[in-house]
């Protein structure tokens, strides 16, 4: 199954506006004054922290024979989910995500080596039941991270130096570059690209991908393996910031090719990218927030797909977005509800995010193919919805609602792509 976040919306002051990294932006927990100590409790299930271990740790083990570098995991914790990452020379190689249940707003992170690690998850030697889990980090002398899993009267305890600790720029390293190109011409190229990246070796898949770069005025890619594959260059409308590159993997080109065909519609994009992220925007306010994960770019912010929806009904993908572009020419938030056995779309003014004409008012509706659960009812930016239903052929989705409705979820039946928008607005 594949998994996706998108960005959620941040407040700014009054109004609300496109989130960097939202929930995934971590605090920076080592700047807490020495002699502190912070605990936080929550419940994880121990077979989904298993699959997800051996995951990244059998992608270190096959990338560090000759590096100790590999022999760490970050683990990051936020409200509702744990993300662990393989961290290697260059920043994240593998990452995997599962639940986390917490009754407290969760948002830290720390590292650990793999073979500690390794051990907590062995002696938590049970499959398919929830661990109560108590972590501390105390910043002393040790700086240390200490970590206590309690389950049928056992208890399991981690400690770990700190010092592991990666840089803050893993997490903050913003977009430094800022070009506007023709929209027509960017997809061209990597459609031309994306199927050579599809070629890269296996033995090093770090490697496999497009490479983005400024060069005499222009914006350049190449598609590289072990060796050049393909390159394009097209011209550049505007540009300011650093000559810094951005990767894409092979699926992210395709990806890319596909927004740009059927989200973003503007003659002229733009796009800022770092070593890390990619953002497209079209001069009309529409942002594809991409960042890196492991070795991809994906719409920000993946998390695991196990927890449960509720209020899920089914309807047709082409004819909800369809609704959504309608929608989106009046208003840039939408209330989404059911009636009856019909799905319906109105407009929401919401404070200063009330569209510019007013005077086209649309309500759409469409008719229901399942409904499961109590009536749907919550508020969304119509363009995270758009880019959710546009980075899937399913014929038919299924909408519904995290429990503790943080956030409305996004199920494509052909392709089983889960996708959640964090954060729906609050009507």
């Amino acid at each position: 199954m594949n998994t996706f976040f998108l960005a959620p919306l941040e407040e700014d002051g009054d109004q609300l506006t496109p989130g960097h990294v939202g929930i995934w932006i971590f605090l920076a927990i080592k700047s807490l004054e020495k002699g502190m100590k912070t605990t936080h409790k929550f419940k994880w299930n121990n077979n989904d922290l298993r699959v997800a271990f051996n995951q990244v740790s059998n992608i270190a083990k096959s990338k560090g024979s000759d590096s100790k570098m590999y022999d760490v995991i970050q683990c990051h914790i936020s409200d509702g989910a744990a993300q662990l990452e393989c961290i290697g020379p260059h920043g994240t190689i593998f990452s995997d995500f599962f639940a986390v249940d917490s009754k407290e707003v969760l948002n830290f992170s720390f590292c650990v080596v793999i073979p500690k690690f390794r051990g907590f998850v062995d002696s938590c030697n049970i499959y398919n039941e929830s661990i109560d889990v108590n972590m501390t980090y105390a910043v002393d002398d040790a700086d240390t991270v200490k970590v206590t899993g309690r389950f049928k009267k056992k208890t399991v305890t981690m400690t770990s130096p700190a010092q592991t600790m990666p840089s803050e720029k893993t997490f903050l390293n913003e977009p430094d570059s800022t070009i506007r190109v023709n929209r027509k011409d960017l997809i061209a190229s990597l459609t031309a690209i994306a199927p050579a990246c599809a070629s890269g070796t296996t033995k090093m898949p770090s490697l496999r991908g497009v490479n983005l770069w400024m060069e005499a005025g222009r914006l350049s890619m190449v598609g590289s393996d072990t060796h050049i594959l393909i390159y394009r260059s097209i011209a550049v409308e505007h540009f300011e910031g650093e000559t810094s590159g951005c990767v894409i993997v092979a699926g992210t080109a395709q990806l890319l090719s596909q927004l740009l065909n059927s989200y973003v519609t503007d003659e002229i994009v733009e796009i800022q990218f770092s070593m890390t992220k990619l953002v497209l925007r079209s001069p009309y306010g529409l942002t594809v927030s991409l960042k890196l994960i492991g070795e991809q770019l994906v719409p920000a912010n993946p998390i695991i797909g196990k927890t449960r929806d509720h209020n899920v009904v089914t309807v047709d993908r082409a004819e909800l977005l369809g609704s959504c572009k309608l929608l989106g020419r009046s208003s840039p938030i939408a209330k989404v509800s059911v009636e009856s056995d019909k799905l319906r779309l109105e407009p929401s003014y919401h404070g200063d995010l009330r569209g510019t004409d007013q005077s086209f008012e649309s309500v759409a509706e469409m008719a229901l193919e399942n409904q499961n659960g109590a009536n749907l009812e919550v508020g969304i930016a119509l363009h995270q919805l758009m880019l959710a239903l546009a980075v899937t052929s399913s014929e038919s989705v299924s909408l519904g609602v995290l429990c503790g409705n943080s956030a409305m979820t996004v199920r494509c039946n052909d392709d089983k792509t889960y996708i959640a928008l964090v954060m729906p607005c609050r009507l």
